[in-house]
Protein backbone atom coordinates (compact mmCIF):
# COMPACT_ATOMS: atom_id res chain seq x y z
CA UNK A 1 0.00 0.00 0.00
CA UNK A 2 1.55 3.04 -0.74
CA UNK A 3 0.91 6.61 1.22
CA UNK A 4 -1.45 8.50 -0.85
CA UNK A 5 -4.08 5.32 -0.11
CA UNK A 6 -3.44 5.76 3.70
CA UNK A 7 -4.13 9.30 3.32
CA UNK A 8 -7.66 8.48 1.58
CA UNK A 9 -8.21 6.66 4.29
CA UNK A 10 -7.46 9.43 7.47
CA UNK A 11 -9.58 11.81 4.83
CA UNK A 12 -12.65 9.75 4.71
CA UNK A 13 -12.28 8.76 8.84
CA UNK A 14 -12.06 12.74 8.97
CA UNK A 15 -15.06 12.95 7.30
CA UNK A 16 -16.54 10.50 9.15
CA UNK A 17 -16.12 12.36 12.53
CA UNK A 18 -16.86 15.53 11.17
CA UNK A 19 -20.58 14.80 9.84
CA UNK A 20 -21.06 13.38 12.97
CA UNK A 21 -19.97 16.34 14.80
CA UNK A 22 -22.54 18.83 12.86
CA UNK A 23 -25.23 16.13 13.18
CA UNK A 24 -24.85 15.99 17.35
CA UNK A 25 -24.47 20.19 17.31
CA UNK A 26 -27.82 20.77 15.79
CA UNK A 27 -29.75 19.25 18.52
CA UNK A 28 -28.27 19.31 21.91
CA UNK A 29 -24.58 19.81 21.31
CA UNK A 30 -21.93 17.42 21.00
CA UNK A 31 -22.30 16.67 24.97
CA UNK A 32 -25.89 15.50 24.56
CA UNK A 33 -24.04 12.26 22.89
CA UNK A 34 -21.67 11.40 25.29
CA UNK A 35 -23.33 8.70 27.48
CA UNK A 36 -20.34 6.98 29.71
CA UNK A 37 -22.82 4.22 30.55
CA UNK A 38 -23.45 3.21 26.76
CA UNK A 39 -19.70 3.37 26.24
CA UNK A 40 -18.72 1.27 29.15
CA UNK A 41 -21.69 -1.21 27.64
CA UNK A 42 -20.20 -1.38 24.40
CA UNK A 43 -16.78 -1.70 25.29
CA UNK A 44 -16.87 -4.16 28.16
CA UNK A 45 -19.20 -6.50 26.58
CA UNK A 46 -17.71 -6.54 22.80
CA UNK A 47 -13.96 -6.78 24.15
CA UNK A 48 -14.87 -9.36 26.28
CA UNK A 49 -16.67 -12.00 24.02
CA UNK A 50 -12.94 -10.99 21.66
CA UNK A 51 -10.59 -11.71 24.20
CA UNK A 52 -13.27 -14.77 25.35
CA UNK A 53 -13.07 -16.05 22.01
CA UNK A 54 -9.55 -15.77 21.67
CA UNK A 55 -9.46 -13.52 18.80
CA UNK A 56 -7.77 -10.57 20.87
CA UNK A 57 -4.19 -10.79 18.55
CA UNK A 58 -5.88 -11.65 15.65
CA UNK A 59 -8.35 -8.02 16.08
CA UNK A 60 -5.53 -6.06 17.18
CA UNK A 61 -3.87 -7.31 13.32
CA UNK A 62 -6.70 -6.06 11.95
CA UNK A 63 -6.67 -2.57 13.56
CA UNK A 64 -2.94 -2.78 12.25
CA UNK A 65 -3.65 -3.61 9.11
CA UNK A 66 -6.47 -0.79 8.64
CA UNK A 67 -3.81 1.86 9.77
CA UNK A 68 -1.22 0.96 7.56
CA UNK A 69 1.15 -1.29 6.21
CA UNK A 70 1.49 -4.54 7.94
CA UNK A 71 2.50 -7.77 6.80
CA UNK A 72 0.85 -10.45 6.92
CA UNK A 73 0.14 -14.04 5.40
CA UNK A 74 -2.96 -14.86 4.20
CA UNK A 75 -3.91 -17.22 6.94
CA UNK A 76 -3.33 -14.45 9.32
CA UNK A 77 -5.90 -12.06 7.13
CA UNK A 78 -8.41 -14.38 7.24
CA UNK A 79 -8.11 -15.31 11.35
CA UNK A 80 -8.40 -11.13 11.29
CA UNK A 81 -11.56 -11.06 9.08
CA UNK A 82 -12.91 -13.94 10.90
CA UNK A 83 -11.96 -11.40 14.18
CA UNK A 84 -13.60 -8.69 12.24
CA UNK A 85 -16.75 -10.14 11.81
CA UNK A 86 -16.88 -11.46 15.38
CA UNK A 87 -16.66 -7.94 16.63
CA UNK A 88 -19.09 -6.45 14.20
CA UNK A 89 -21.70 -8.74 15.77
CA UNK A 90 -20.69 -8.61 19.39
CA UNK A 91 -21.12 -4.51 19.11
CA UNK A 92 -24.44 -4.88 17.47
CA UNK A 93 -25.29 -7.50 20.27
CA UNK A 94 -24.30 -5.45 23.18
CA UNK A 95 -26.01 -2.61 21.28
CA UNK A 96 -28.82 -4.05 21.48
CA UNK A 97 -28.41 -5.47 25.27
CA UNK A 98 -27.69 -1.88 26.11
CA UNK A 99 -31.21 -0.50 24.18
CA UNK A 100 -32.84 -3.44 26.01
CA UNK A 101 -31.32 -2.14 29.78
CA UNK A 102 -31.61 1.15 29.02
CA UNK A 103 -35.73 0.56 28.03
CA UNK A 104 -36.24 -1.51 31.23
CA UNK A 105 -34.37 1.47 32.76
CA UNK A 106 -37.30 3.89 31.33
CA UNK A 107 -40.27 1.89 31.97
CA UNK A 108 -39.18 1.29 35.44
CA UNK A 109 -39.20 5.19 36.66
CA UNK A 110 -42.04 5.90 34.37
CA UNK A 111 -44.18 5.87 37.63
CA UNK A 112 -41.89 9.26 38.60
CA UNK A 113 -40.98 11.20 35.69
CA UNK A 114 -38.75 13.46 37.54
CA UNK A 115 -35.96 10.94 37.98
CA UNK A 116 -33.51 10.06 35.64
CA UNK A 117 -36.15 9.69 32.73
CA UNK A 118 -33.84 11.08 30.34
CA UNK A 119 -30.93 9.52 31.56
CA UNK A 120 -32.23 5.81 31.12
CA UNK A 121 -33.50 6.87 27.49
CA UNK A 122 -30.19 8.43 26.45
CA UNK A 123 -28.94 5.15 27.46
CA UNK A 124 -31.55 3.47 25.69
CA UNK A 125 -30.55 5.03 22.53
CA UNK A 126 -27.34 6.05 22.64
CA UNK A 127 -25.94 2.49 23.28
CA UNK A 128 -27.47 1.52 19.85
CA UNK A 129 -26.20 5.00 18.42
CA UNK A 130 -22.48 4.07 19.19
CA UNK A 131 -23.01 0.29 18.03
CA UNK A 132 -23.90 1.42 14.60
CA UNK A 133 -20.97 4.24 14.15
CA UNK A 134 -18.69 1.10 15.72
CA UNK A 135 -19.53 -1.17 13.02
CA UNK A 136 -19.59 1.25 10.21
CA UNK A 137 -15.86 1.49 10.77
CA UNK A 138 -15.69 -2.03 11.55
CA UNK A 139 -17.18 -2.90 7.80
CA UNK A 140 -14.91 -0.29 6.22
CA UNK A 141 -11.79 -2.53 7.84
CA UNK A 142 -13.32 -6.19 6.93
CA UNK A 143 -13.93 -4.93 3.84
CA UNK A 144 -10.35 -3.71 3.36
CA UNK A 145 -9.31 -7.46 4.45
CA UNK A 146 -11.16 -9.29 2.31
CA UNK A 147 -10.03 -7.22 -0.95
CA UNK A 148 -6.38 -7.98 0.41
CA UNK A 149 -7.47 -11.78 0.68
CA UNK A 150 -9.47 -11.16 -2.64
CA UNK A 151 -5.92 -9.97 -4.75
CA UNK A 152 -4.07 -12.88 -2.94
CA UNK A 153 -6.54 -15.49 -4.20
CA UNK A 154 -5.49 -14.32 -7.54
CA UNK A 155 -2.01 -14.22 -7.42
Amino acid sequence: MNRKSHLGRYVAIGFLVLILVVATTFGTGLMGFIDPASMLIIAVMSISMIVFSNHWSDYVRAMRIAIGNFECTTKELKASKNAMDLSIKAVFLSGIIGTVVGIISYLMILEDPTSFLGAAAAVALLTLLYACVINIVQYAIKAMIEKEIIYRDYE
